[in-house]
Protein backbone atom coordinates (compact mmCIF):
# COMPACT_ATOMS: atom_id res chain seq x y z
CA UNK A 1 0.00 0.00 0.00
CA UNK A 2 1.48 3.33 -1.14
CA UNK A 3 -0.10 6.75 -0.88
CA UNK A 4 1.01 10.72 -0.43
CA UNK A 5 0.86 12.94 2.32
CA UNK A 6 0.03 15.87 0.99
CA UNK A 7 1.43 18.92 3.95
CA UNK A 8 -1.33 21.63 3.94
CA UNK A 9 -0.77 25.27 3.89
CA UNK A 10 3.05 26.47 2.88
CA UNK A 11 5.53 24.46 1.89
CA UNK A 12 7.21 22.58 5.31
CA UNK A 13 11.09 23.03 3.83
CA UNK A 14 10.00 26.86 4.18
CA UNK A 15 9.20 26.75 7.65
CA UNK A 16 7.02 29.24 9.54
CA UNK A 17 8.06 32.93 9.55
CA UNK A 18 8.84 34.08 12.93
CA UNK A 19 6.16 36.27 14.64
CA UNK A 20 8.91 38.65 16.21
CA UNK A 21 10.32 38.97 12.35
CA UNK A 22 6.83 39.49 11.11
CA UNK A 23 6.25 42.47 13.33
CA UNK A 24 10.08 44.13 12.02
CA UNK A 25 9.54 43.44 8.57
CA UNK A 26 7.66 46.56 6.61
CA UNK A 27 3.90 45.74 5.38
CA UNK A 28 5.54 46.12 1.87
CA UNK A 29 8.00 43.78 1.92
CA UNK A 30 5.90 41.46 4.30
CA UNK A 31 3.03 41.30 1.63
CA UNK A 32 6.42 40.46 -1.06
CA UNK A 33 7.64 37.67 1.19
CA UNK A 34 4.03 36.59 1.66
CA UNK A 35 3.35 36.42 -1.90
CA UNK A 36 6.39 34.64 -2.51
CA UNK A 37 5.51 32.07 -0.43
CA UNK A 38 1.92 31.03 -2.46
CA UNK A 39 3.65 31.72 -5.42
CA UNK A 40 5.96 28.77 -4.50
CA UNK A 41 3.57 26.70 -2.62
CA UNK A 42 1.53 26.68 -6.02
CA UNK A 43 4.71 25.37 -8.03
CA UNK A 44 6.00 22.82 -4.84
CA UNK A 45 4.53 20.41 -2.59
CA UNK A 46 6.41 18.69 0.13
CA UNK A 47 4.84 15.05 0.04
CA UNK A 48 5.08 11.91 2.32
CA UNK A 49 5.06 8.43 1.04
CA UNK A 50 2.95 5.96 2.85
CA UNK A 51 3.10 2.52 2.37
CA UNK A 52 5.72 0.06 0.66
CA UNK A 53 4.49 0.15 -3.53
CA UNK A 54 7.99 2.19 -4.29
CA UNK A 55 9.97 0.09 -2.59
CA UNK A 56 13.32 0.02 -3.63
CA UNK A 57 13.16 4.08 -4.41
CA UNK A 58 11.32 5.20 -1.85
CA UNK A 59 10.07 3.81 2.09
CA UNK A 60 7.38 4.76 4.35
CA UNK A 61 7.56 8.06 5.42
CA UNK A 62 10.07 9.52 3.67
CA UNK A 63 9.40 12.93 2.46
CA UNK A 64 9.77 14.37 -1.07
CA UNK A 65 9.54 17.50 -3.24
CA UNK A 66 6.82 17.78 -6.12
CA UNK A 67 7.24 20.06 -8.75
CA UNK A 68 4.07 20.90 -10.20
CA UNK A 69 4.41 19.82 -13.62
CA UNK A 70 2.32 17.50 -15.87
CA UNK A 71 4.52 17.04 -18.47
CA UNK A 72 6.39 13.90 -17.23
CA UNK A 73 8.53 11.57 -19.12
CA UNK A 74 9.05 7.74 -19.07
CA UNK A 75 11.20 6.77 -15.92
CA UNK A 76 10.17 10.03 -13.55
CA UNK A 77 7.76 9.27 -10.50
CA UNK A 78 5.13 11.58 -10.00
CA UNK A 79 1.86 11.99 -7.64
CA UNK A 80 -1.27 11.42 -9.20
CA UNK A 81 -4.86 11.42 -8.37
CA UNK A 82 -6.33 8.32 -7.37
CA UNK A 83 -9.52 7.33 -8.76
CA UNK A 84 -12.46 5.16 -6.66
CA UNK A 85 -13.09 1.72 -6.47
CA UNK A 86 -15.42 1.99 -9.05
CA UNK A 87 -12.63 3.54 -11.09
CA UNK A 88 -14.80 7.11 -10.99
CA UNK A 89 -13.08 10.16 -9.15
CA UNK A 90 -14.09 12.50 -6.68
CA UNK A 91 -14.90 15.27 -8.80
CA UNK A 92 -13.74 17.42 -12.08
CA UNK A 93 -9.22 17.52 -12.65
CA UNK A 94 -8.00 20.27 -10.30
CA UNK A 95 -6.10 23.06 -11.98
CA UNK A 96 -2.62 23.39 -12.18
CA UNK A 97 -2.06 25.50 -9.92
CA UNK A 98 -4.42 24.06 -6.71
CA UNK A 99 -3.96 25.01 -3.13
CA UNK A 100 -2.54 22.82 -0.80
CA UNK A 101 -6.50 23.05 0.68
CA UNK A 102 -7.60 22.00 -3.00
CA UNK A 103 -5.13 18.77 -3.25
CA UNK A 104 -6.03 17.84 0.39
CA UNK A 105 -9.74 17.05 -0.78
CA UNK A 106 -8.43 14.68 -3.40
CA UNK A 107 -6.66 11.09 -2.90
CA UNK A 108 -3.29 10.62 -4.14
CA UNK A 109 -0.69 8.10 -5.49
CA UNK A 110 2.79 7.95 -6.10
CA UNK A 111 4.12 6.20 -9.17
CA UNK A 112 6.85 5.56 -11.80
CA UNK A 113 6.09 6.83 -15.42
CA UNK A 114 6.34 3.56 -17.68
CA UNK A 115 4.50 4.85 -21.02
CA UNK A 116 3.43 8.30 -22.24
CA UNK A 117 1.28 9.42 -25.26
CA UNK A 118 2.33 8.02 -28.33
CA UNK A 119 4.64 5.26 -26.47
CA UNK A 120 3.24 1.47 -27.59
CA UNK A 121 0.59 0.10 -25.08
CA UNK A 122 2.48 -2.05 -22.71
CA UNK A 123 -0.21 -4.82 -23.12
CA UNK A 124 1.65 -7.84 -21.40
CA UNK A 125 1.56 -7.49 -17.47
CA UNK A 126 -1.28 -5.37 -17.81
CA UNK A 127 -4.65 -6.86 -17.71
CA UNK A 128 -6.44 -3.48 -18.06
CA UNK A 129 -4.51 -2.60 -21.03
CA UNK A 130 -4.26 -6.11 -22.56
CA UNK A 131 -7.65 -5.52 -24.65
CA UNK A 132 -7.68 -1.82 -25.43
CA UNK A 133 -8.20 -0.68 -29.49
CA UNK A 134 -5.77 1.20 -30.23
CA UNK A 135 -1.67 0.62 -30.38
CA UNK A 136 -0.61 4.13 -29.00
CA UNK A 137 -1.46 5.07 -25.24
CA UNK A 138 -3.84 7.80 -26.24
CA UNK A 139 -3.15 11.89 -26.00
CA UNK A 140 -2.91 13.48 -22.65
CA UNK A 141 -2.82 10.05 -20.62
CA UNK A 142 0.11 8.07 -19.18
CA UNK A 143 0.20 4.95 -17.85
CA UNK A 144 2.14 4.11 -14.41
CA UNK A 145 3.49 1.35 -12.34
CA UNK A 146 4.85 1.12 -9.23
CA UNK A 147 8.28 -0.17 -8.14
CA UNK A 148 7.24 -3.19 -6.13
CA UNK A 149 4.55 -4.24 -8.20
CA UNK A 150 3.61 -7.24 -6.04
CA UNK A 151 2.28 -4.17 -3.71
CA UNK A 152 1.07 -1.47 -5.99
CA UNK A 153 -2.01 -0.52 -7.56
CA UNK A 154 -1.66 1.27 -10.58
CA UNK A 155 -2.35 1.21 -14.39
CA UNK A 156 -2.51 -2.60 -14.48
CA UNK A 157 -5.68 -2.69 -12.76
CA UNK A 158 -6.83 0.90 -13.17
CA UNK A 159 -5.82 1.28 -16.82
CA UNK A 160 -4.59 4.88 -18.02
CA UNK A 161 -3.97 7.62 -16.09
CA UNK A 162 -5.22 11.25 -17.21
CA UNK A 163 -1.88 13.89 -17.01
CA UNK A 164 -4.64 16.02 -15.63
CA UNK A 165 -4.97 13.91 -12.81
CA UNK A 166 -1.24 14.22 -12.30
CA UNK A 167 0.21 16.47 -9.47
CA UNK A 168 3.79 17.07 -10.45
CA UNK A 169 6.65 14.95 -10.81
CA UNK A 170 8.82 14.06 -7.86
CA UNK A 171 12.60 15.91 -7.79
CA UNK A 172 15.61 13.96 -7.51
CA UNK A 173 16.02 12.27 -3.49
CA UNK A 174 14.14 11.77 -0.77
CA UNK A 175 14.31 12.41 2.99
CA UNK A 176 14.26 9.46 4.74
CA UNK A 177 12.65 8.12 7.95
CA UNK A 178 14.72 9.11 11.11
CA UNK A 179 17.29 6.26 11.77
CA UNK A 180 17.22 4.43 8.52
CA UNK A 181 19.82 5.29 5.44
CA UNK A 182 18.38 6.70 2.50
CA UNK A 183 19.04 3.61 -0.24
CA UNK A 184 22.17 4.68 -2.19
CA UNK A 185 21.13 7.30 -5.30
CA UNK A 186 23.12 4.68 -7.76
CA UNK A 187 21.12 1.81 -6.97
CA UNK A 188 17.60 3.22 -7.23
CA UNK A 189 18.06 4.66 -10.40
CA UNK A 190 19.31 1.63 -11.62
CA UNK A 191 15.79 -0.17 -10.22
CA UNK A 192 14.48 2.72 -11.85
CA UNK A 193 15.70 1.57 -15.40
CA UNK A 194 15.38 -1.73 -15.14
CA UNK A 195 11.56 -1.12 -14.12
CA UNK A 196 11.12 0.88 -17.48
CA UNK A 197 13.15 -1.46 -19.63
CA UNK A 198 11.37 -4.34 -18.61
CA UNK A 199 7.81 -2.32 -19.25
CA UNK A 200 9.33 -1.66 -22.68
CA UNK A 201 10.13 -5.31 -23.51
CA UNK A 202 6.28 -6.20 -23.00
CA UNK A 203 4.90 -3.74 -25.15
CA UNK A 204 4.09 -5.12 -28.46
CA UNK A 205 6.03 -3.34 -31.80
CA UNK A 206 3.80 -0.13 -33.16
CA UNK A 207 4.64 1.91 -36.19
CA UNK A 208 2.62 4.95 -34.48
CA UNK A 209 2.29 6.37 -20.73
CA UNK A 210 -2.53 19.98 8.73
CA UNK A 211 -1.36 16.93 6.73
CA UNK A 212 -3.83 15.07 4.79
CA UNK A 213 -3.33 10.94 4.20
CA UNK A 214 -4.28 9.44 1.36
CA UNK A 215 -4.02 5.47 1.01
CA UNK A 216 -3.63 3.40 -2.06
CA UNK A 217 -5.31 -0.27 -1.51
CA UNK A 218 -3.83 -2.95 -3.80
Amino acid sequence: MTAATVVAGCLTLMGRLDRGLVCAIPPVLLSVVLAARRCLARRLASVTVRGRSMEPSYHDGDRVLVRRIRTPVVGQVVVVEQPGVDGEWLGPPLCADADNTQLSGRRWLIKRVAAVAGDAVPRAGFPSLAHVPEDAVPPDNVVLVGDNRRLSLDSRRLGYFPVQRVMGVVERGARPVPGRRAAPERKTRRAARRLVRDVTRTAPASSSSGTAKREDTP
